[in-house]
Order: structure tokens, then C-alpha cells, then sequence
């Protein structure tokens, strides 16, 4: 079976990059969409969907990053699962929360697809490899050509 992604964020926008990510990283990696922490919970307490990495923005209403990460931990059952914040905000003195990664959200598409592809290395490495000797955009204001 696949690689299986769970993105949990309330911005949709954000959701969209994310799974355009996924898509140019491996189109066949399931990827499994939350708009809440709460959602997410229903998802995962349901039995239904199983992901391997769960990426989780911290800035939510209602149930944030850090009380969803709280949440998953205190079940067992979850703990093969890899979670991974993705969020603008770097936790307060780099604390984890519990969490096994973080990934700011960055400002192009290319950057996600290297940070993403770098933190599934073990389960996608063809693709991680892929994606970072594919890179040909310019960012942060530097200009260089690969020939």
C-alpha cells in the first residue's frame, strides 16, 4: 500500500498548495484533507483513514495545532503516525509539542515540494530526489541558471 498524507489546516488556499505539492512530489500518494483539528480526529478515531504523516497548521480556531498534537498522542494506536507542523508560526522556543518535524509554510511551490519531499524521505526518496534535482525556480530574489 501507498504512502498516505493527512493535511490539516482551516485555510483552504493553503490546503490547495499542499495537495498540488503532493501531486508533483507522487501522484500516488493519498492525501487526506481536514479543515480542523477536530475534523481531523473524527477522520483518524473513525478507523477509516490510516496516515503515515499528518501535517498540522498550529494558528486553527477552536482546537490548535499544539491540542491536536496533544490529542493523537495521548492514543496509542497512533503513535506509528509521523506529525509534522506546517505553519507560519515556529513553535515558541522551538518547543514540538510532541510533534516528530516542522515545515514553514513557505512562499512558492518549489520550496514545499523540497520540504515536504525531504520530510517523507523514507517512505518517497525517488521522489524527494526528483523533485530537489528538478528545482529551476528563482527564490528569495537570487538568480542562478543551471545548465
Amino acid at each position: 500500500m501507498g504512502v498516505s498524507i493527512m493535511i490539516v489546516d482551516d485555510d483552504g488556499d493553503d490546503i490547495d498548495m499542499f495537495e498540488e505539492a503532493i501531486r508533483a512530489i507522487d501522484p500516488t500518494i493519498n492525501c487526506i484533507q481536514a479543515k480542523s483539528g477536530f475534523a481531523a480526529l473524527t477522520l483518524l478515531t473513525s478507523g477509516n483513514e490510516k496516515p503515515d504523516y499528518v501535517f498540522v497548521d498550529m494558528n486553527m480556531p477552536k482546537m490548535n495545532g499544539k491540542q491536536f498534537i496533544a490529542e493523537v498522542r495521548k492514543q496509542k494506536v497512533f503513535d506509528p503516525v509521523k506529525l509534522i507542523i506546517y505553519s507560519t508560526s515556529r513553535p515558541e522556543n522551538n518547543a514540538m509539542h510532541g510533534a516528530d518535524g516542522f515545515i514553514s509554510k513557505p512562499t512558492n511551490q518549489d520550496e514545499l515540494c523540497q520540504d515536504i519531499a525531504k520530510a517523507i524521505s523514507p517512505d518517497v526518496k525517488p521522489a524527494a530526489r526528483h523533485i530537489s534535482n528538478s528545482k529551476k525556480s528563482v527564490s528569495r530574489g537570487n538568480s542562478s541558471k543551471k545548465g
